[in-house]
C-alpha cells in the first residue's frame, strides 16, 4: 500500500465498511512528504524493486511499481 493520505484513508474506510460500518468516517491520517529525504536510498532500491515487479509480472500478478516508488 502506498504511504499517502488518499490511499490510507481509502483503506481505512474499506476496513470500516468490511466490518459493518456503512457510513465510515475514519480520523484523518497525518502524512508528511519526505520523498526527497534519502535520494541515495531510492537510487539503491529502485533496481531491486524493478526486479520484484518483473518477478510478479512473470507469474501474471500485478505489482504497482509506481505506487511503491512514490517514496513517501
Amino acid at each position: 500500500m502506498p504511504y499517502n493520505k488518499e490511499t490510507l484513508m481509502e483503506t481505512a474506510r474499506d476496513y470500516y465498511y468490511r466490518f459493518g460500518d456503512r457510513d465510515p468516517k475514519p480520523e484523518e491520517f497525518k502524512v508528511f512528504d519526505k520523498r526527497d529525504r534519502h535520494p541515495d536510498w531510492v537510487a539503491k532500491a529502485e533496481p531491486v524493486v524493478k526486479r520484484v515487479h518483473a518477478m510478479w509480472a512473470s507469474v501474471g500478478m500485478h505489482f504497482s511499481l509506481d505506487d511503491v516508488m512514490q517514496n513517501w
